[in-house]
């Protein structure tokens, strides 16, 4: 509790509003908020209409939202809502309903962080003392989300056009041929080869043979290697 005391001492009180259809939950994170310090609940709605009606009369500083509500709307609309009328307000997720996709919704409207229900309080409360300050947080499994939409996104801006000689290239490239054993195999001059391998270092950005190997992993013309026992 000293930690909680210390910041609500230097940091200004956040005006909260807690939006869920599951009023258990709502009462919940209420407690937890008084328990904490530095929090005051200004608001509680359970659908999207008592949510919007209440954000943008109070304009509180920060929303704790679930993702799904009981109108059977995503929670993430009431972002778009209240963009706005009260452009300050930030918001933390905290549902039962993580996946991929919505966590890549979350992320894509903006959220300040994101709690699993199912992980422990003490991840709300680091989320909460983060809120505070206004730095993102994100509980174990959301981070787990995101670390595969990292790897994702690595992915697909890495993803390009190629042609089907600069795959054939490509792939040679990541087998360990040399561009005059490529140029045999293929029945191309050496400076055919090396025009293709300029190319595909421009179109992937990459510029070692390792990385290029490791990228006709990545888009399924190779198989990754074998690992020894």
């Amino acid at each position: 509790m000293a930690a909680a005391a210390s910041i609500s001492s230097t940091v200004k009180a956040q005006r909260v509003m807690v939006v869920d259809d599951h009023m258990s939950v709502v009462d919940m994170v209420i407690q937890f908020l008084e328990t904490l310090g530095g929090f005051e609940v200004v608001g509680r709605a359970s659908s999207l209409e008592d949510a919007c009606d209440t954000g943008k009369k109070l304009q509180p500083d920060l929303v704790i939202l679930d993702l799904v509500l009981s109108d059977g709307v995503a929670g993430l609309r009431l972002i778009d809502e209240l963009r706005r009328s009260s452009p300050d307000t930030r918001y933390l997720i905290y549902s039962g309903n993580l996946t991929l996709n919505t966590v890549r919704s979350s992320m894509a409207a903006g959220v300040l962080g994101i709690v699993d229900k199912g992980g422990p309080l003490s991840e709300l409360r680091d989320a909460l003392r983060s809120a505070m300050t206004g730095t993102p947080y994100f509980s174990s499994s959301a981070s787990d989300f995101l670390r595969h939409l990292v790897r994702e996104k690595r992915t697909e801006k890495r993803t390009v056009e190629l042609s089907p000689r600069e795959r054939s290239v490509l792939t040679m490239l990541a087998e360990g041929m040399s561009s005059k054993e490529i140029a045999a195999k293929l029945g191309l001059s050496m400076h055919t080869v090396v025009n293709h391998r300029s190319n595909l270092m421009r179109k992937t950005g990459l510029h070692r043979v390792a990385q290029l190997s490791r990228y006709a992993v990545e888009i399924g013309l190779l198989n990754p290697p074998k690992t020894g026992a």
